[in-house]
């Protein structure tokens, strides 16, 4: 490999920088989904090459490490990223100790500043049925109660298709995922060997299922050739030409449907998160005014 190949073996003339360049690109790249390799080369090229890029491999203590998680907590990064910083060196210098460049492994040593996590602002069951009562009618309508329903990550509802659902059943079953990485759409499989399952639904989510499948067909009749859906194997969840959605325009939906409920802003992943523990708790959709 090239860390043996063209890189000194002795870490005495190894920077940092170099190193986790090519710790990328040789260890990383290809080992994890496409998604995080594009989050630990942000992380790197913005928080820690720029701190301790230029320090000696060798000669890395925690006091440089330190320093580095505060700057990035001092420039009102998320707890998340600073948490994510120290998590990828240390994953880098595993991988550095396996092959004898350095001796231990400084980022596990070193001690993450203490940065208060945001509150997380919850949605109760009464403030779900009224975002649900605004989503009504909405292009987005049943993505969101289908992820309120069943707790989904948006990749994986992004790739539903519907050969994957059920209707007489009531079944839907998680076989890949949909990311955008790069301005590029990527199908994957689902993230871990548990994520590969199959969810029964709530009455209300059959229903409003099988109207998003009308609403899908009269759009897709409405603009004719221009449809895109074929392509991708006939997504339950699109935009107007049969596209995969993308997280961004998700997420922008979803904050305009809170603002017009009234409702607090929150991140989509707390929102969904809240709701099934809220539904875990009650071990029934009655709870949310739905009967099952």
């Amino acid at each position: 490999m090239a860390m043996a190949n063209g890189l000194p073996l002795s870490g005495d003339r190894l920077t940092v920088g170099s190193y986790l360049e090519a710790w990328l690109q040789e260890t990383a790249e290809g080992k994890v989904r496409p998604k995080t390799y594009v989050r630990y080369e942000e992380l790197i090229r913005l928080h820690i090459a720029p701190q301790i890029g230029r320090v000696s491999l060798a000669r890395l203590t925690p006091q440089h490490v330190e320093p580095m998680l505060s700057s990035v907590a001092g420039k009102g990064a998320a707890p998340r990223t600073v948490a994510h910083c120290r998590a990828v060196l240390r994953n880098a210098l595993n991988h550095a100790m396996r092959h004898s460049l350095v001796g231990r492994n400084l980022a596990s040593l070193a001690e993450p500043p203490k940065v208060p996590e945001p509150e997380i602002r919850a949605l109760k069951p009464a403030s779900a049925r009224q975002e649900l009562s605004v989503v009504k009618g909405d292009r987005l309508e049943t993505l969101f109660t289908v992820a309120l329903a069943c707790g989904l990550r948006q990749s994986e509802a992004f790739g539903f298709r519907w050969g994957d659902v059920d209707l007489d059943a009531g079944t839907l079953t998680v076989q890949r995922t949909i990311q955008r990485v790069n301005g590029e759409y990527q199908v994957l499989e689902p993230k871990t060997r548990r994520s590969r399952r199959t969810i029964s639904l709530p009455a209300p989510v059959v229903a409003s299922l099988r109207q998003h499948r009308t609403r899908q067909a009269e759009e897709r009749l409405g603009i004719g050739g221009a449809w895109q859906g074929d392509a991708w194997g006939g997504l339950v969840f699109t935009d107007e030409l049969g596209r995969p959605l993308s997280s961004f325009h998700v997420r922008r939906r979803f904050k305009q449907l809170l603002s017009l409920a009234g409702l607090p802003t929150m991140r989509y992943h707390d929102y969904v998160a809240e709701l099934l523990r809220s539904w875990l708790r009650r071990a029934s959709w009655q709870g949310w005014g739905w009967r099952c």
